[in-house]
């Protein structure tokens, strides 16, 4: 789902595909569908939660604001302008360079960065530069009332569900898709939700090798995709030159209040020493992981700077607003040509959920993940015990043993 807009006498030529839409250039990755409305050319990739993204696209037309859930890009041309909409949770950074180019693919050398469209907006370019209309209120929590740990599960459990239901509408009927269960909490959730309310005719198939086909776009673009800071998801992205359907657990660890920035933002608002949170455990899942020096260093800078961020954030509501606006634009990995990344965790209504939940238990899921693992248990009993040992220190430990159990799974 890369690529970028300029005028027509500026190509992009990171990229193979091109279109001159009026006074517009539009390049492209492959897997885009392309369809024309009221002097309209629509560019769409990808799929919503609710709706067949084909059949909500002219929506967009009269109105471009996000308002559907799901994983997509829409561009829309006229003579005019072009804008770029997407479903709520934006999936991938936006960002206007000097050259004239509005894209989603970074440039490797500094060409020198204009504007950044950050996630609670969306973009039209015009011959006179570009737009930006702001989505109100769309990190409002309300935190007047702690829920609770049964009630939180129940809550995410609806909201991936309905991800599930969106997902048999997108899929073909033959309806493969494919899961590397690498053994981390966030490919188990994906795996446990696909395997209770997936299609019973499709397939899921397990992956259980690294593959990536190269195509002329990434080939082209391969020293970006695997070295570019901002797209460090794709070092371990599975890529499929025909049309595929990939889960993958993207946005997993940020979404449910597990990754170390915003974990290490709520823990020092809350006057609470994550480092010595850990250091009184044996063993934890997430230990070793938030010890890494470099992610000791964001505890302690948010840690000795807790009196400004309490002055900042003067309420819990504030922090919380924080929290998912950072989250918004912590991206990771979008559609890469015709591989369509499912990422069912990427929602911020499931990370204002948990927010809601007591202090004591949000220590507990940053500490253990004890949500995910309700969920996982619930949702497939017996998956939980083959959770990695650690989080990303030896994922793999357990992926030997997985085949029995899904082999008893399947036979069940």
């Amino acid at each position: 789902m890369f690529f970028s807009i300029s005028k027509t006498n500026n190509n992009d030529e990171r990229f193979a595909i091109q279109h001159s839409v009026f006074d517009f250039k539009i390049h492209l990755d492959s897997g885009w569908e392309e369809i024309n409305k009221n002097e309209t050319t629509i560019f769409f990739k990808g799929y919503c939660d609710t709706e067949k993204l084909e059949e909500v696209v002219k929506e967009f037309i009269n109105d471009k604001t996000p308002k559907y859930t799901g994983n997509f890009c829409i561009i829309l041309a006229d003579k005019h302008k072009v804008v770029i909409t997407h479903d709520i949770n934006r999936s991938f950074p936006l960002k206007y360079y000097a050259n004239n180019l509005l894209t989603n693919l970074p440039y490797s050398e500094n060409i020198g960065i204009e504007d950044h469209i950050w996630s609670d907006s969306f973009v039209e370019y015009k011959n006179s530069g570009i737009n930006k209309t702001f989505l109100k209120n769309l990190y409002d929590i309300d935190v007047s009332k702690n829920i609770s740990l049964e009630e939180c599960s129940d809550s995410i459990k609806n909201i991936l569900i309905t991800k599930i239901d969106g997902l048999n509408q997108f899929v073909d009927t033959s309806g493969t898709i494919n899961v590397f269960l690498s053994g981390g909490i966030d490919t188990s959730m994906v795996y446990s939700l696909l395997k209770k309310y997936y299609n019973k005719d499709k397939e899921i198939n397990i992956i259980t090798k690294e593959f990536f086909d190269f195509t002329k776009f990434t080939v082209m673009n391969m020293d970006t995709l695997l070295k570019h800071p901002n797209l460090w998801g794709y070092k371990s992205f599975h890529h499929w030159k025909e049309k595929t359907l990939y889960a993958t657990g993207g946005m997993g660890d940020e979404i449910f209040m597990r990754g170390p920035t915003t974990t290490a933002l709520w823990c020092a608002w809350n006057d609470i020493n994550l480092i010595e949170e850990f250091e009184k455990l044996k063993y934890s899942y997430h230990k070793k992981y938030f010890l890494r020096d470099k992610n000791t260093k964001i505890i302690n800078y948010y840690w000795n700077n807790r009196k400004e961020l309490q002055k900042e954030y003067p309420k819990y509501s504030d922090l919380c607003r924080q929290i998912c606006n950072m989250t918004s634009n912590d991206h990771q990995h979008w559609h890469l040509e015709n591989t369509i990344s499912w990422t069912p965790l990427k929602d911020t209504e499931i990370l204002k959920t948990i927010l809601k939940l007591p202090k004591e238990i949000i220590l507990q899921q940053i500490i253990h993940g004890i949500v995910d693992i309700k969920i996982i248990s619930e949702l497939c009993p017996g998956l939980e015990k083959y959770i990695c040992t650690h989080k990303n220190d030896n994922q793999y430990n357990n992926l030997v043993n997985y085949q029995p159990f899904l082999d008893k799974l399947n036979d069940a």
